[in-house]
């Protein structure tokens, strides 16, 4: 949480902390958190594509796949190939 407070807008730290809630047992909150998350960022294109990226590369494919139809609804043409994968 340290971690998030010097840095809120990381998906790194972001990822990880909502990775440590679901370990707990708490998955709705971990998905709540990211959910939350996604929304923070939603107007950012780049943000959104650093996110899903990490995303993808810790298996949370579903945050990922939302990160890119946020940043598709900023951009329509945004994201499309990441989209097709």
């Amino acid at each position: 949480k340290r971690l998030l407070k010097s840095e809120p807008n990381s998906p790194q730290f972001n990822a990880d902390y909502a990775i440590l809630l679901k370990d707990r047992g708490e998955a709705t909150k971990s998905a709540e958190y990211l959910d939350d998350y996604l929304n923070s960022i939603k107007k950012d294109n780049q943000a959104l594509h650093a996110a899903a990226l990490h995303f993808i590369s810790v298996n949370l494919y579903e945050f990922a796949e939302k990160a890119y139809l946020l940043g598709q609804k900023n951009d329509r043409n945004s994201f499309q190939y990441e989209l097709a994968d």
